[in-house]
């Protein structure tokens, strides 16, 4: 998928700089201070390397802020820096300058200090006329050879030095390209382009890859076999379904379904948009809830919208349980999922299962999503309806 290959150089004048080389002569590591006003704001086209966006309302974003405005002599003491993956590195020690060239966006750029690099912007952008030779950066560029070895490579440099940052383990695999199957799948829905994959890269991209790939997980029909075992991660650790995908088998396992994830993703939305009123019609009144506000809610799998807010504790076990209708191994349904959502009996059937469950649980939304009885009962209701209409097409 990727049409990330392009040529720049980008240009700064630098207060020192000095060369390292790594032991087996593999890297080198250059280091330098940098006048903040000298530093190329086109770096900010080069940060599809670094797998969080800065987020300005972030402490760290704001005590760097600060720190620039009430002591900018004293910043590059308080301050880790950025780094730098580059291609090539030229120094000028007559006009004491670099050149950095840059020519892959998946293995070149910043990799690290992004709340670094938008909190000079910011500051820079608020006081036009700041002095120069009042605050510095440090900055590290790596070079290495421009092999494949190296760059993959890129992604354990940039896992090693983000790891103290507490980074969300989805940013790496995006790196490594652990979702680019999914970016595939999707490629041609309109809703491609609202996917987020990386930490904080929020913005015009509303959908969390982390509800993806929970979703993908309620149909994972080789670790969940049957009612006994229940995928309630799926809606109770998001961050554990990030790190199952971590793991290359688990990953190969739950992609064997990828070829149904827009019809799952159409089946949220159907389900989120419609539970309200098979709750009611279930003899319930859904309206009356404490946790559900009426207000309009956009459905971007199905560019719709629901009229009702709620937590998605009561969708989780309904959703999951359609997991009894695919065939394991081959990724396909066993009946037409069309078929399955048009039967309105059994939607209603589900969504009462839910209501009179969590009236037992208090219509406490959390210990709905984590119950494992409600789980299973829909799942058998899903199964044992497969099974019915199975048996009534050979007779």
């Amino acid at each position: 998928m990727s049409n990330q290959t392009t040529t720049q150089n980008l240009s700064f004048k630098v207060h020192s700089f000095k060369n390292n080389e790594s032991p087996d002569l593999q890297l080198t590591y250059h280091t330098m201070f940098v006048d903040i006003t000298d530093l190329p704001k086109k770096i900010d086209e080069w940060r599809e390397i670094n797998t969080r966006d800065y987020q300005e309302r972030s402490r760290p974003f704001r005590g760097m802020l600060v720190s620039l405005e009430e002591n900018p002599e004293r910043f590059i003491y308080k301050n880790r820096g950025m780094t730098i993956i580059a291609d090539e590195i030229y120094f000028d020690n007559k006009s004491k300058s670099v050149r950095l060239t840059f020519s892959d966006k998946e293995h070149n750029g910043l990799l690290d200090g992004g709340h670094t690099f938008g909190s000079i912007v910011h500051f820079l952008e608020a006081n036009p006329s700041f002095e120069k030779e009042k605050a510095y950066v440090k900055i590290e560029v790596i070079t290495g050879p421009k092999t494949e070895e190296f760059n993959t490579d890129v992604v354990e440099i940039v896992r090693a030095r983000n790891t103290a940052l507490g980074m969300k383990e989805q940013g790496f695999l995006n790196l490594a390209k652990a979702f680019e199957p999914i970016k595939e799948r999707l490629i041609d829905k309109p809703y491609s382009n609202l996917i987020h994959y990386k930490q904080h890269e929020h913005g015009d991209k509303p959908i969390d890859i982390k509800e993806i790939l929970s979703y993908l997980l309620c149909f994972d029909v080789l670790e969940y076999q049957d009612s006994s075992e229940q995928p309630i991660i799926a809606y109770s650790g998001k961050e554990t379904v990030v790190k199952k995908f971590s793991d290359d088998n688990s990953r190969e396992q739950i992609y064997k379904n990828l070829d149904l994830l827009p019809e799952i993703l159409n089946l949220h939305d159907y389900l989120y948009k419609n539970i309200p009123f098979k709750w009611n019609k279930s003899g319930g009144h859904f309206g009356g809830l404490k946790f559900v506000k009426e207000k309009e809610v956009t459905l971007y799998f199905t560019e719709q919208s629901a009229d009702y807010s709620y937590p998605k504790a009561l969708l989780y076990p309904i959703l999951a349980a359609f997991r009894a209708n695919v065939k394991k191994g081959n990724g396909s349904w066993k009946l037409p999922i069309e078929e399955l959502i048009s039967n309105d009996d059994l939607i209603v059937k589900l969504v009462g299962t839910v209501r009179s469950h969590a009236a037992e649980h208090g219509n406490e939304p959390n210990k709905v999503g984590k119950a494992k009885s409600i789980w299973q009962t829909c799942y058998m209701t899903v199964d044992s309806h497969i099974k019915d209409e199975i048996i009534k097409k050979y007779e």
